[in-house]
């Protein structure tokens, strides 16, 4: 990739030398051990739990922890997550592959916005969100490993992300740096009497960095990746009631979409909108409820270059020089209800609720400048157009509505044991499925306890998987088994003075495991299949060490001894390290993650070894006592030249990551 190189060297040493003016009694990057300790964590029973007593394997970041990291998008926090990992995929220039335990995933990840599914109604997944989740909107941020459908039902498989948004803040932000990256948020919000008013808002733009490289005859390939990402989210709120509005729209062009390179044609643009109404209420000291109502929508068109410039000239009516452009566009939403209630007895805190959820397809159409459907049937000549005229429906609309209840029971036995125990019921189309949770944990004495989990979970099929069509590559299978899995889990966790300590093992079985394979009648399309079972099982801890005051350590690290091996084989060995240094209104901090080598699957079914590579980042930030927050943070510091993805194999093609880039930043607050 072509860059200005600039020493990182010289980066740390300005971060070190820079004076330092008098300081003030204030410490504005504190976080003690003590508020590590106590962290509310939600996600894991919908009820509040500390590191010591939630059962489940849990990572907690704050909003105070992220500010002083200064990572930007929520792809890059996971790789500083026990047992994730993030990195770029040819389905598109903002569309990230997540590896969780060693599975490569997207949609076997529950993705929550302040306790709300946003999970995308098509795929199911989440992998073309990640990206553009800006992590200053985040107040606190919860990464749940293992099984949660016994709460949460479908996707909720390999673990639950949740994100808790910044709420009662009034915040300035203005950004620049390399790539001509520029943009800004506010943060507002508003008190009256009975009544209150949060207002966020985000834009984000950079020209993208340029990227030289060959392909697989040798041939020079030139590109980039520019990007513009919007943000907006209203929350109104009453004693009772809850109005929440978010908004969030993208555009990526140019560089890889599905697998290709189509520089000035190549186009992503996805939007997604949430209304979210609430009523809750508590009733007596011992009895409270909660009404949701949810209403999401969302598209995606994307536009992309599938063949090289005159690859159709001698086949084409009238004859065209012109590469293959289609446009897909996927129109969904999906409205739900949840019906929740908390009661608290003698023996213990019960949960129990309903829930409806119907995601629809609207619309799954693609246009192309030549006839796809006589290419497909080799129907030569074929008709061409010089605009995108010909329509083929790769997805009929549909829906699929679904209903569940569910129930948990939590209680404190003698001996410092704390019990919980899970159970949810969901029909699916003609699925039904019943997820189960048990979970002990023991606090032997104030700083350390063991516990032992055990969960299932499911994800159904979705609509991209059972109802495609008219697709060269792909066909759908409308009978296909929704996927299980069985989780135990032992871990440890030990609170001492200066430190937190966790140490975890876990052993997963999956059932009807979904995969693509060929066809059984000779076909070169593939389908969509249940596999035969899959085991996975790992090694996961995590070290908090503070030192002096104002030094903070982290540590993370990851081995899994049996993983997901394809298309793509993830990193067994995952390792992450952060060193904070605070001192009232200074903050200096530097973080970096090891992958090792991964293995992906081209399409020539052949494998290929991606080497092990560590990226490392910093950050520099003073605090006026005027409330003006000034910052410089960079990501990749040592340039590491690291490879991405393809897309499920479908190309020879590993795409490139991004280089070196620095961001100067203020943050202003009134």
């Amino acid at each position: 990739m072509t860059l200005v190189k600039i020493s990182p060297v010289y980066v740390i040493s300005l971060f070190l030398l820079w004076p330092l003016p008098a300081m003030a009694d204030v410490n504005y990057f504190d976080l003690s051990l003590d508020e590590l300790m106590n962290l509310e964590i939600n996600s894991s029973t919908r009820s509040a739990k500390t590191r010591l007593t939630v059962p489940a394997s849990a990572t907690i970041y704050t909003q105070k922890q992220l500010n002083k990291l200064g990572l930007t998008s929520l792809d890059q926090l996971l790789n500083y997550v026990p047992g994730f990992q993030s990195t770029r995929r040819a389905a598109s220039g903002h569309r990230y592959n997540m590896g969780v335990r060693g599975k490569n995933t997207g949609v076997e990840i529950l993705l929550l916005i302040d306790g709300r599914r946003a999970n995308n109604a098509f795929t199911g997944g989440i992998g073309s969100t990640l990206a553009l989740i800006p992590l200053s909107w985040i107040k606190k941020i919860e990464f749940i490993r293992g099984p949660g459908s016994a709460i949460y039902g479908s996707n909720a498989f390999m673990g639950i992300i949740n994100i808790i948004t910044r709420q009662q803040e009034n915040e300035f932000e203005l950004f620049a740096g390399t790539e001509n990256n520029r943009g800004g948020e506010i943060h507002s919000y508003k008190d009256w009497s009975q009544f209150s008013a949060n207002f966020f808002a985000y834009h984000q733009k950079d020209d993208g960095q340029h990227y030289t490289f060959e392909d697989e005859n040798g041939s020079k390939l030139t590109t980039q990746d520019p990007v513009e990402n919007t943000d907006l989210q209203l929350t109104l709120r009453s004693e009772h009631w809850l109005l929440d509005i978010y908004h969030t729209s993208s555009e990526a062009w140019d560089y890889f979409i599905s697998d290709n390179i189509g520089n000035d044609i190549n186009r992503d643009e996805k939007e997604h909108t949430a209304i979210n109404l609430s009523y809750e209420n508590q009733f007596t000291e011992s009895w409270r409820s909660e009404v949701h109502l949810r209403y999401q929508q969302g598209e995606r068109k994307i536009v992309a270059q599938r063949s090289a410039t005159g690859a159709f000239l001698t086949i084409s009516q009238p004859a065209s020089a012109s590469p293959l452009i289609t446009k897909a566009i996927i129109e969904d939403q999906e409205s739900s209800f949840n019906w929740t209630h908390w009661h608290t007895l003698n023996s213990g805190d019960w949960l129990w609720g309903l829930e409806y959820r119907k995601p629809e397809l609207i619309q799954g159409n693609n246009f192309s400048n030549f006839d796809v459907a006589a290419l497909q049937q080799q129907a030569f000549p074929i008709a061409s157009s010089n605009a995108l005229d010909f329509k083929t429906t790769f997805s009929e609309p549909n829906s699929k509505g679904s209903s569940a209840a569910f129930l948990q029971y939590e209680g404190h036995l003698p001996q410092n044991l704390f019990l919980t125990l899970g159970l949810r019921y969901d029909h699916y189309q003609h699925i039904d499925n019943i997820s189960p949770r048990a979970a002990l944990v023991w606090q032997w004495n104030t700083r350390n306890a063991l516990k032992i989990l055990h969960g299932e979970a499911f994800r159904a099929p979705n609509i991209s998987e059972t109802d495609i069509i008219n697709n060269s590559r792909v066909q759908s299978n409308p009978d296909l088994k929704p996927e299980t899995i069985q989780t135990t889990e032992l871990i440890w966790l030990h609170e001492s003075k200066h430190t937190i300590f966790s140490l975890g093992t876990y052993y997963s079985q999956i059932k009807n495991n979904v995969i693509r394979g060929k066809l059984a009648n000779g076909d070169d399309k593939e389908t969509f299949t249940n596999g035969q079972s899959l085991e996975l099982s790992g090694i996961e801890s995590s070290l908090d060490f503070f030192w002096r005051e104002h030094w903070h350590f982290n540590t993370q690290a990851s081995h899994f001894f049996k993983l997901h091996q394809q298309p793509q084989k993830e990193a067994d060995t995952l390792f992450s390290a952060q060193i904070i240094f605070s001192e009232n209104q200074y903050n200096l901090s530097l973080h970096g993650y090891y992958h090792s080598e991964k293995e992906d699957q081209l399409a020539d079914k052949s494998f290929i070894t991606i080497p092990s590579y560590f990226i490392l980042g910093g950050k520099w930030a003073y605090h006026f006592e005027n409330k003006i927050e000034v910052y410089l943070q960079a990501d990749n510091l040592l340039d590491e030249d690291y490879l991405g993805l393809t897309d499920n194999g479908q190309t020879t093609l590993n795409i490139p990551n991004k280089g070196r880039n620095y961001l100067l930043g203020t943050v202003i607050s009134f």
